[in-house]
C-alpha cells in the first residue's frame, strides 16, 4: 500500500492553479489524498509525509486558511489529518517506524496556529468542520499535556484564549446549541419511527443524530483537554462556557433510547452500529 501512496504526493505538491485536472477533480484528489493519509496515520503509518512534503503542505494550510478555499470537504479533510498527525506525534514510539513525526515539529510548523486560524473562515452552518477543528485542537492540547513544558500551560492557555468568547456568545456557541437542538430533533423521528428494529427508513434519522452527537463529542473532549490535568491546578472557572445541563438531558435520551436494544436485533441494517459509533464516543 505504501508505493502507490508515494505517488499520490503529486496532488499535494502540485499547486491547485497549475493541476492539469478541473478545479473540482483537483480538490476530490487532494481531499481524498489527505483522508488516506489520515487513515494510515491512524494506525501509525507514513506520518513522516509531514516531513517529507512540509513546504507543500504549509502552503496548502494557507489556501485553507483563505477566504478563496470554498471546499468544506479539504477543510475538514486537512482538519482531520493534522489531528491525526497530532496524535502520532504525542508518542512517536508508536508510529512504524517509531519517530516518524516528533512533537518539536508539530510545534515548530506552528499548526495549532493554523487551526485556530481556521475559525475565521467557518459559518454556523459548518458544524461538522467546528467539530474536525475542535478534535485537532483537543489533540494538540492532549500532546502538550504529555510533551510541553509544565504540562503545556503555555499551549493551553493559547486555545483558550483563542476560544473562549466564541464558546461564551459567539459562533462556537450556537453550534453547539444548534447540535443540542438537531439532537433532540432526530431523536424524536426515531421515537416516532422505531419499532423493533433500525430499517432503512430510519437511516436519515439516525445518520442526523450522529452528526450532532460528533459536534457535541468534540466540544466536550476539547473541554476536558483544556481542563488541567492534576486537582492540585484547577482553576477557579472552567475554560470556556458549555451547556452543561442541556448536554446532560441530551446524553440521557440518547442513553434511555430504544435505538440501542433495536440495534442488535437480526432485522436491523448491518451498518446501524458504524452509524451508532458517534452516539458512543459522546457517552464515553
Amino acid at each position: 500500500l505504501m508505493d502507490p501512496t508515494e505517488s499520490l504526493l503529486r496532488y499535494i505538491t502540485t499547486h491547485l492553479s497549475e493541476s492539469p485536472f478541473p478545479p473540482s477533480l483537483t480538490i476530490q484528489l487532494l481531499v481524498g489524498t489527505l483522508k488516506l493519509y489520515g487513515t494510515l496515520a491512524s494506525y501509525g503509518f507514513y506520518a513522516h509525509v509531514t516531513t517529507t512534503a512540509q513546504e507543500y503542505f504549509a502552503k496548502l494550510s494557507v489556501y485553507v486558511r483563505s477566504a478563496e478555499c470554498q471546499s468544506s470537504g479539504l477543510r475538514s479533510a486537512w482538519l482531520e489529518a493534522l489531528g491525526t498527525w497530532m496524535i502520532c506525534a504525542r508518542d512517536p514510539h508508536r508510529t512504524t517506524p517509531s519517530h516518524d513525526i516528533l512533537w518539536s515539529q508539530v510545534v515548530g510548523w506552528g499548526w495549532i496556529e493554523d487551526v485556530l486560524e481556521t475559525r475565521l473562515q467557518l459559518k454556523q452552518s459548518d458544524a461538522s468542520i467546528w467539530a474536525d477543528l475542535w478534535i485537532a485542537a483537543a489533540a494538540f492540547v492532549e500532546g502538550a499535556k504529555v510533551n510541553g513544558i509544565k504540562s503545556g500551560e503555555d499551549e493551553r492557555a493559547i486555545v483558550i484564549t483563542a476560544i473562549k468568547d466564541g464558546f461564551s456568545s459567539g459562533v462556537e456557541s450556537r453550534v453547539v446549541a444548534a447540535a443540542v437542538q438537531g439532537a433532540r430533533d432526530a431523536l424524536a423521528k426515531l421515537t416516532s419511527g422505531l419499532r423493533q428494529a433500525i430499517l432503512p427508513g430510519d437511516v436519515p434519522a439516525l445518520r442526523e443524530l450522529a452528526a450532532h452527537a460528533r459536534v457535541l463529542a468534540a466540544a466536550i473532549r476539547l473541554f476536558l483537554a483544556c481542563t488541567p490535568g492534576s486537582s492540585s491546578e484547577a482553576p477557579d472557572s472552567p475554560p470556556f462556557i458549555l451547556p452543561f445541563a442541556d448536554l446532560s438531558k441530551t446524553c440521557a435520551a440518547i442513553t434511555a433510547h430504544s435505538l440501542w436494544t433495536a440495534l442488535y436485533t437480526s432485522e436491523s441494517v448491518p451498518y446501524a452500529h458504524t452509524l451508532c459509533r458517534p452516539l458512543s464516543t459522546l457517552l464515553s
